[in-house]
């Protein structure tokens, strides 16, 4: 049978539809490009040691030398036990293995690979809950560390008896070897023949109840593992098998037994980081098909025509309120968790993204068609919207201070419509709409909605391939809308004059309703850079002809103001403001 599809691609959307399912195998070959040794080379250069200690070479085989000197086979412990005399004292030894010195971290060496970066934010992301590996070094508890993720590490058979079952585990490591600071690590043939039964039982449990990814082990001298692999009997998820080469004789058996599929790889590192990118790739397949998107547009439009439709237009942006707050609200974007990263805090921007696509069309949409008796649906769902935005305890300040996005992709998607539609007191209403939270139940949108207090630069550098802006919530907002927009607006320099005289506006608000006592005023790109818009903005409120805004929306948002002060009073404000900032 032809393969349809190439198993890295299958193997991505299988994580991507199924988070958690699979569990991965990971061998030495994952830290190979890292410079750990294999434990079989710790056994070697241990024995190497122990004749050198006595005066003595091994030759090509130091195995046989020690098996010939002491009559049995080259044990770990044993070897340990010759060589130091504490505990203290083997974990120096084997730090020297495992652990970097200066000049190896300046090389790279000994710290987490790319390929365990990758894995980590698998995990990360709840797309792989479990690993299974024969590796003794701790380079993926690392990587997970520097996620903020303390993993659950398994290994030894006690720590099997008492751990919290799989089904509950969110980040767990089963290191059925051991881990090179325990003595009791398995490396030699007969210690690898068979597990003690409680290491055994769970190891056969991940393999029959999940999916499995295998990369970087060869299944040569693994007895006990093959053999817990091809007696699992469910196939209920694949397998997919990575290889650099050849297949042994061995792993080819075990392939055939789990009907795996085979990927060839370059290496660990290029098979993982080549993963994630799919992975990142099928977010968009999240984002509502453009035809819906349309569909939606296009029956709003049908409904706004005509008097008689209001109930099935308030009928459509309700439903497409309530599904993307479900999504908004919902599991995947909760206000505690892992410590944020500028990954998985860029993701969460585009899955916030992805799952308001139709409702921001549909607010443009009307923003610009209706002429006022369709408003109230658009300032009660800002409002609605935006008072999800905190919710208190939040564990990690970045995550609280992301939860307004939504409210205020609403607000500029609306905002912005109401400039093209020449409709100031839309704008008045959706700038001034409540969205009160704990403790400020009289909270307007410009106090709470802000781009600038989103996010900062560093945080979200991924979104703009790793560079950083000045005013960068701004700067996203203003691409990730363009899309809706551009039917609209066919040329990019009026619709970035579109967007600044929003922004401005938004500013000269923010000082009318006194949302700061600090003299703080938000400032977006029209301060940062595009100085050409802020000189037609400005002659815009001094009454000049404008293609939007001008000194009546202006004076819309004076209308909100609570400080008793002029229009030119307001924009002095922001002014003085805006001359002050320094932008990195």
């Amino acid at each position: 049978m032809t393969q349809i599809l190439d198993p890295l691609v299958s193997l991505a959307f299988s994580l991507r539809s199924s988070p958690g399912v699979y569990a991965m195998l990971l061998g030495s070959g994952v830290s190979r490009s890292a410079g750990i040794p294999t434990g079989w080379e710790v056994v070697l250069d241990l024995i190497r040691r122990t004749a050198a200690a006595q005066s003595e070479e091994t030759g090509d085989a130091p195995d046989r030398w020690y098996a010939d000197k002491y009559g049995k086979e080259a044990g770990y412990s044993d070897l340990l036990d010759s060589l130091c005399r504490t505990g203290i004292e083997r974990q120096q030894l084997l730090k020297g293995y495992f652990e970097p010195d200066a000049d190896e971290r300046e090389q790279g060496l000994k710290v987490p690979t790319p390929a365990h970066h990758a894995v980590a934010e698998l995990m990360e992301a709840g797309l792989v809950r479990v690993i299974v590996t024969t590796n003794f070094d701790r380079l993926l508890e690392q990587a997970l560390e520097q996620r903020g993720i303390v993993p659950v590490v398994v290994g030894s058979s006690d720590q099997a008896i008492g751990m919290i079952p799989l089904t509950h585990q969110k980040h767990c490591i089963i290191k059925i070897h051991g881990d090179y600071l325990d003595t009791r690590i398995l490396n030699t043939e007969n210690e690898l023949a068979a597990y003690d039964p409680a290491m055994a039982t769970l190891v056969d449990r991940v393999f029959d109840e999940f999916g499995l990814v295998v990369c970087g082990w060869s299944a040569t001298w693994d007895h006990a593992l093959r053999t817990s692999i091809e007696r699992a009997t469910n196939r209920r998820y694949a397998c997919f098998w990575t290889t650099t080469g050849e297949l042994s004789g061995e792993a080819s058996a075990v392939i055939t037994s789990r009907r795996a599929d085979v990927v060839r790889i370059k290496s660990a590192d290029s098979f993982f980081e080549n993963l994630l990118d799919h992975v990142r790739g099928l977010e968009e397949f999240d984002r509502p098909h453009p035809l819906s998107v349309q569909a939606a547009v296009g029956a709003a439009k049908r409904y706004l025509a005509n008097a008689e439709q209001r109930i099935r237009l308030h009928d459509l942006y309700r439903d497409a309120v309530a599904e993307a707050k479900a999504v908004w609200t919902g599991p995947a974007f909760p206000p505690h968790g892992d410590s944020p990263t500028a990954e998985t805090i860029s993701a969460r921007i585009k899955a916030y993204d992805a799952a308001g696509a139709t409702l921001v069309a549909l607010n443009a949409t009307i923003g610009i068609w209706s002429r006022g008796e369709q408003d109230d649906l658009l300032v009660d769902a800002i409002g609605e919207i935006g008072r999800e935005q905190f919710i208190n305890g939040s564990q990690y300040t970045v995550w609280g201070n992301l939860r307004p996005y939504p409210g205020t992709l609403m607000l500029y998607a609306a905002g912005m419509a109401s400039l093209i539609a020449r409709r100031p007191a839309l704008l008045s209403r959706l700038l001034s709409v409540r969205t009160s939270i704990i403790g400020n139940t009289d909270a307007a949108a410009v106090s709470n909605l802000i781009a600038l207090r989103l996010a900062e630069a560093e945080h979200v550098a991924p979104l703009f391939g790793g560079k950083k802006h000045r005013v960068p919530m701004s700067d996203w907002l203003h691409d990730t809308l363009r899309e809706t927009f551009r039917p609209f607006i066919a040329e990019d320099e009026d619709y970035d004059l579109l967007f600044d005289t929003f922004e401005y506006l938004f500013s000269l608000a923010f000082v009318g309703l006194e949302a700061s006592n600090s003299g703080w005023v938000p400032v977006g790109a029209w301060a940062a850079y595009r100085h050409k818009n802020h000189e037609l903005i400005l002659a815009g409120l001094k009454g000049a002809e404008v293609r939007y805004g001008g000194k009546v929306f202006a004076e819309a948002c004076v209308a909100l103001t609570r400080n008793g002060r002029s229009l030119d009073e307001n924009v002095a404000a922001v002014e003085a403001h805006a001359g002050k900032v320094h932008f990195y």
